[in-house]
């Protein structure tokens, strides 16, 4: 069960989300004021119900004395920590000290209201996952006012990361990128308009020669997870073309319709033919010519990658059966969509898939029906579970290790 803010869409971080067994009485979601959108979704991503609420200004309720220490208690264990997060366990403690009417927590895909500690400017909210010590996520700290969404469209989030005394090393991400990075408006023919790419290009880009490439959906270039594969030698210089998704057509106040949302239906095929149709052209034909001719991007099958993340990592999926011609690696992370994906009896020889999904989140199954589909057609897959979220934290340190997996010499 998810709820969104009325005027987001359902891409977005929901204000609350919650998971439960059919069989299990339905349970309560944290749900902070405002205009909300509810939605129940299946296993595999299909919509079951939704709804619309209302949640009135009212304030979040104390945390009980006999059940929470006290405010200085909780002030003393953050100067300890010197992190407004801790984990005893399997839960994590989130601390926000300050003047506000709410404090919203956006936790690896989640979002959870924050309490506030009678008597005190002390906030805190709590988070349960198994194995949190291996754990990795992103977060953010969000203080406002009653009613008020907890961002604002083009301010700056406050994102924070957070890494598990268990979990495994971080991928190294550079201060700053010594390769380049630009954003160009594409004029698609197939689309009708004009669209904007990212292009990561490495140090040293020499136009007059051929390179291997990822092509990344959602604006992702992964420049910064390649660029020190690219310098420690564990790979060789490889670019990056990351085409951005399509916007949201309707009015958000007037309820979410999948019909005026680009994304899914560029990405999830079954919602429109036609428009999928369309940017499966501009991707893998218009996109593709391209970066061949501007950036040297490599014509062989096996230099070239397509890459995505939730609804684009369904596309990826589908991508590499739809063109194994093109594609020689297709890396895919918390693959989303309701449709049930089958790999064609005649099938040409497919990619090699590198796939991802975190132990927390609600598409760790329908990645591992993908791969159990794979495998049983004999397809080339690396499957990696996480103890993480729906998180862009596991999706950068996984595409680092699918990176060398297709790309290293040594492979």
């Amino acid at each position: 069960m998810q709820a969104h803010y009325d005027n987001e869409p359902d891409r977005a971080m929901p204000a609350d989300q919650i998971l439960w067994r059919p069989e299990a009485p339905a349970p309560a979601l944290m749900l902070p004021p405002g205009q909300l959108r509810i939605r129940v979704i299946n296993a595999e991503g299909g919509v079951l119900a939704s709804g619309q609420a209302r949640i009135g200004d009212v304030s979040p309720p104390p945390i009980a004395a006999k059940n929470e220490p006290t405010a200085q208690a909780m002030i003393e264990r953050y100067q300890k920590e010197k992190s407004p997060v801790w984990i005893d366990g399997d839960t994590a403690t989130f601390f926000y000290q300050g003047d506000a009417e709410q404090v919203m927590l956006a936790f690896s895909g989640e979002r959870i209201a924050f309490r506030h500690l009678p008597d005190s400017r002390v906030w805190l909210a709590r988070v349960k996952k198994p194995d949190m010590a291996k754990g990795i996520f992103t977060y953010m700290i969000l203080p406002g006012k009653k009613g008020e969404p907890p961002f604002k469209s083009g301010q700056p989030l406050p994102i924070q990361r957070w890494r598990g005394p268990e979990a495994p090393p971080a991928a190294e991400r550079p201060e700053k990128l010594t390769g380049e990075t630009k954003v160009i408006d594409f004029e698609s023919k197939a689309l009708g308009g004009t669209r904007k790419i990212r292009v990561y290009l490495p140090p040293g880009h020499d136009r007059t020669k051929q390179y291997p490439v990822i092509f990344g959906t959602d604006g992702n270039d992964g420049g910064a997870i390649l660029e020190p594969l690219i310098k420690a030698g564990k790979i060789p210089p490889v670019i990056g073309i990351a085409t951005s998704s399509g916007d949201y057509l309707g009015d958000r106040a007037a309820g979410y319709d999948i019909k005026k949302d680009l994304r899914a239906l560029e990405y999830l095929s079954g919602e429109d033919a036609e428009r999928y149709a369309q940017h499966e052209t501009f991707f893998c034909e218009e996109v593709a010519a391209w970066a061949e001719q501007e950036f040297g991007a490599s014509k062989e099958r096996n230099d070239r990658a397509v890459f995505g993340c939730s609804n684009g990592a369904r596309f990826a999926v589908d991508m590499g059966v739809r063109h194994p011609d093109l594609f020689g690696h297709a890396i895919a992370f918390s693959v989303a969509g309701s449709r049930e994906f089958k790999v064609p009896e005649k099938a040409a020889a497919l990619p090699q898939y590198h796939l991802a999904a975190g132990t927390w989140e609600p598409f760790l199954k329908i990645t591992k029906l993908v791969a159990d589909e794979l495998k049983a057609h004999s397809v080339s897959v690396t499957f990696t579970t996480r103890v993480a979220g729906h998180d862009p934290m596991m999706w950068e340190e996984e595409l680092a290790a699918a990176a060398i997996r297709a790309f290293s010499k040594a492979n």
